[in-house]
């Protein structure tokens, strides 16, 4: 069963902040779902705390922002993802340094970034299941 807490989902245009590997003092309350989609984020670029520390996240949703830049090579430790949804930023770079610590991931969605270079997602993405880009 998911704690009410473990799943926060950010409602202000403020910038983002680091957000806790847990949502509360006791670590069994580990953060599993991150959805801050459609709220017209203008951080710049993604922060890296979004990665670090949140082992045992399962789902990120950020899409349809304002969002840029590189992505974080520290998503590469999320390897418990199983969704990451980047739609409709303006992220840039490429693919390849952090994506193949998610090998649980299964929808991974990209569409309406000027994202650059090639994905080839060879043995490490047997579970993916979507892919749009």
């Amino acid at each position: 069963m998911v704690s009410p807490l473990a799943s926060r989902r950010s409602t202000s245009r403020s910038p983002l902040a680091p957000i806790p590997a847990t949502p509360g003092n006791d670590p069994s309350d580990e953060l599993l779902i991150v959805d801050m989609s459609n709220n017209s984020l203008t951080a710049g670029s993604m922060p890296s705390s979004l990665g670090g520390g949140l082992k045992g996240l399962l789902k990120m949703d950020i899409s349809n922002n304002l969002l840029q830049g590189i992505l974080p090579p520290e998503l590469a430790g999320l390897g418990s993802l199983t969704l990451l949804d980047l739609r409709n930023n303006s992220f840039t770079g490429g693919l390849q340094p952090f994506l193949h610590g998610m090998a649980s991931l299964q929808d991974l969605l990209l569409s309406n970034n000027p994202l650059g270079g090639s994905l080839e997602l060879g043995n490490d993405f047997d579970e993916l299941v979507s892919y749009t880009n």
